[in-house]
């Protein structure tokens, strides 16, 4: 029987940010060590929660979207990691370099404190806008809720990704109360791969964008043609 992880996710959500400042302390030169313990318990949790066989489908897809959010920020600390450890050029260096390693007793007179602090937060900013840009492109959405906006288009031959527009299709289902278990992400690709074709010979469109609605208790997808940037109407 399926079991509810909902806690173990809010902790996972909390504790992965908390993690990725405890890091950006450690990078900028705050931290001594850097923060082992924090990370060997956040895994812990993926691995008690990744073999638990979890009931809902929301809850597995919250599950698979925080281990893809970690193991992203895990491989850009890994090589900040190495980075710092082999004294190479890049981020990683200027950091280290704009923010002394320990607390110095007293800066020398010529040294202007505030504005080495000014550059360490740039560097840190920027550094977490590079990491948030390469977890964005790795993890999948999160689940949206029903009768969110369309999905994006959907053009001929060109492999599109349906996982948004499956992931409000099982929401709207759930919040209906329906069993979501059985539903596979393969079978609804085909389906609308299969409709896309029959509006396409139907209105000639060769753009296309599907909906999910939900009517007289009932959750629909809504394929309809999209007017070609640039016409009328």
């Amino acid at each position: 029987m399926g079991i509810s992880i909902e806690r173990e996710l809010v902790f996972l959500e909390r504790n992965i940010t908390a993690l990725r400042v405890e890091y950006e302390r450690f990078f900028g030169g705050e931290l001594k060590r850097p923060p082992v313990q924090s990370r060997r318990t956040i895994e812990d949790v993926l691995r008690r929660a990744g073999n638990a066989e979890v009931e809902k489908a929301a809850e597995r897809f919250r599950l698979q979207s925080l281990q893809s959010r970690y193991n992203s920020f895990v491989e850009i600390w890994d090589k900040r990691m190495r980075a710092k450890e082999e004294g190479t050029t890049g981020p990683v260096r200027r950091l280290a370099s704009s923010t002394p390693a320990v607390k110095p007793e007293a800066p020398p007179a010529s040294t202007k404190p505030a504005a080495k602090k000014a550059d360490s937060a740039a560097d840190v900013a920027a550094l977490l806008a590079a990491a948030e840009a390469a977890v964005a492109r790795k993890q999948p959405p999160p689940a949206p809720a029903p009768d969110a906006p369309a999905a994006p288009s959907v053009k001929p031959k060109s492999r599109v990704d349906f996982t948004p527009l499956f992931q409000r299709y099982v929401a709207a289902r759930q919040a209906l109360g329906e069993d979501v278990t059985k539903l596979r992400y393969e079978k609804f690709e085909e389906a609308v791969r299969r409709q896309a074709e029959e509006i396409r010979k139907r209105t000639g469109s060769s753009r296309l964008v599907f909906e999910v609605q939900t009517a007289e208790g009932r959750v629909k997808l809504v394929g309809r043609p999209v007017p070609a940037p640039g016409s009328k109407g």
